[in-house]
């Protein structure tokens, strides 16, 4: 299962970021120094990008938003950038495409 070093923040770099690109990163996430606190009931898959909590961005850099998940009782934590000139259907398509494996 995909894990983030402690300390890190779960997102990709904005730096790094071109303006049409869009990340989605899927972790635990068991930093003890920012504990995080899931929702009581967290989505399962199938996904929508209406999970996702609002999107936040700063002077027209990538819009960043989170969403707690759970799958086979494995609580996943997803980020998501998206640059201001991302393709809003191509974003869609790929939370969509998050499925729960038999």
């Amino acid at each position: 299962m995909p894990e983030i070093d402690p300390g890190l923040p779960i997102q990709t770099s904005g730096l790094v970021l071109p303006p049409d690109g869009v990340s989605l990163i899927i972790a635990t996430d068991n930093d003890p120094k920012n504990v995080q606190v899931p929702p009581e009931s967290p989505p399962a898959p199938p996904l929508s990008m209406e999970d996702f909590a609002q999107g936040s961005a700063t002077g027209g850099g990538p819009t960043f938003s989170f969403l707690w998940f759970e799958v086979s009782g494995n609580l996943l934590l997803a980020s998501i950038k998206a640059g201001p000139q991302a393709d809003e259907a191509a974003l869609r398509t790929l939370v969509e495409s998050i499925r729960e494996t038999p």
